[in-house]
C-alpha cells in the first residue's frame, strides 16, 4: 500500500481533524513521515496554512537527499514550530524558518553533530547548516523573506 501523501491531501485532512490526528504511516518521502513534521504542535497552535505543508514537503526532499547519501537514520527533534510553539520553545527568532516548515532539528544515529555537519557540507546541497548547536543539527532551506542567505554553515 502506498502511503505517500501530498501536501494538499494532508492539509485537507488536518483542516477537518487537526495536526495531532495525522496518521503515523503517512509518508512525505521514503524515510520521513508527516507526523514527524508536526509532532510538537498542539491543538492550541492553530491550523497551519497550506503553505506550511508545501514547505515541509520541500524541506523533506532536501532531508531525504541528505539521508540517502549519509546512509544512517535521522532522528527528528523539531520541524514545524508555528508562532505559539516557537514562543513556548523560548525562541526569540521572529523569522525562524521553523515557523513556516522550512527548518529541521535532528541527530543522525552513530554520528556526532560535528560529524553530521561535516558530511552535510560535503554534499553541497542547497541547505543552510547552523554551526553552533551542541546536541543536534539544524538545517533549513532558507526563507522567502530572506533574500541574502547563503547555502552552507551559518552562525545564529
Amino acid at each position: 500500500m502506498n502511503n505517500y501523501m501530498s501536501p494538499l491531501d494532508v492539509y485537507e485532512y488536518c483542516y477537518d481533524h487537526g495536526v495531532a490526528k495525522i496518521p503515523g504511516n503517512w509518508m512525505i518521502t521514503a524515510n520521513f513521515k508527516w507526523k514527524e513534521a508536526f509532532a510538537n504542535e498542539q491543538a492550541t497552535d492553530g491550523y497551519p496554512p497550506l503553505e506550511i505543508f508545501e514547505n515541509v514537503f520541500e524541506t523533506a526532499k532536501a532531508l531525504q537527499a541528505a539521508r540517502a547519501k549519509i546512509g544512517r537514520p535521522f532522528n527528528i527533534h523539531c520541524w514545524v514550530r508555528q508562532i505559539p510553539h516557537n514562543k513556548r520553545a523560548g525562541s526569540t527568532a521572529r523569522r525562524s524558518p521553523h515557523i513556516n516548515g522550512r527548518a529541521v532539528d535532528f541527530d543522525v544515529t552513530g554520528l556526532t553533530p560535528a560529524q553530521t555537519r561535516q558530511k552535510l557540507l560535503a554534499l553541497k546541497l542547497p541547505i543552510r547548516i547552523e554551526a553552533n548547536t551542541k546536541t543536534w543539527v539544524h538545517i533549513d532551506i532558507g526563507n522567502s523573506y530572506t533574500k541574502d542567505y547563503k547555502w552552507g554553515i551559518f552562525y545564529a
